[in-house]
């Protein structure tokens, strides 16, 4: 009888291993198939859009505003065709609908950026809003409209003397340029009781 229990318990052990691999295995093989799939789609983007795309490199630094100063290293500015394929996050999350609402083709602006927290208190950019001034005065704000919108690919939070690597999506019907963009804070916070600066501009 013993022997019996021992046998049985052996089997479930090993049917247990088993299940748990293969539940890896399959985990791994989506995993990996979903970042095939999203390559293929980056590149296959990049290849239709190349002759519509102008890098600018900027590699300037803001004033400071509060604790924070900006540093835009380059711009990449985009003619795009409007079909759902093209868009971005800056598209996904415009006031109303980027299908009607955006042209047939239109104009887009990747700012590549870094933020600097030269403070000694943490900044947490999920509070507060900004707005992206461009260079015939157009503000970009977060949630705009198609003559103007602005994304942001992080809204975390600076420690004190460390910089966070971030890009903003500009998306306008116009065609405009940013190479002398300006950064409109609210005020910063470290969190939501605690405000460490009234906002202002910062100046590319």
């Amino acid at each position: 009888m013993k022997k019996n229990i021992i046998t049985l318990l052996g089997m479930a052990s090993i049917s247990l291993v088993l299940g748990g691999c293969s539940s890896v295995t399959t985990k791994t093989s989506k995993q990996t198939s979903f970042s095939q799939s999203k390559k293929r789609k980056n590149n296959e983007k990049s290849n239709n859009q190349n002759s519509n795309e102008k890098i600018v490199q900027i590699n300037k630094s803001s004033n400071l505003v509060g604790p924070l100063k900006v540093h835009v290293s380059s711009i990449k500015y985009e003619k795009v065709k409007n079909k759902e394929s093209n868009w971005t996050n800056a598209e996904y999350n415009m006031e109303g609908d980027p299908e009607k609402d955006l042209n047939n083709y239109y104009y887009r602006a990747i700012v590549y950026l870094n933020i600097e927290n030269t403070g000694n208190t943490s900044v947490d950019l999920s509070y507060g809003e900004r707005s992206y001034i461009v260079d015939d005065g157009t503000a970009f704000p977060e949630q705009g409209g198609a003559n103007g919108n602005s994304f942001e690919s992080s809204t975390a939070k600076i420690v004190p003397h460390t910089k966070l690597a971030n890009t903003v999506i500009l998306v306008s019907n116009k065609k405009f340029t940013a190479n002398k963009l300006q950064i409109t804070f609210t005020d910063i916070c470290e969190n939501d009781n605690n405000v460490l600066s009234n906002g202002g501009t910062a100046k590319i």
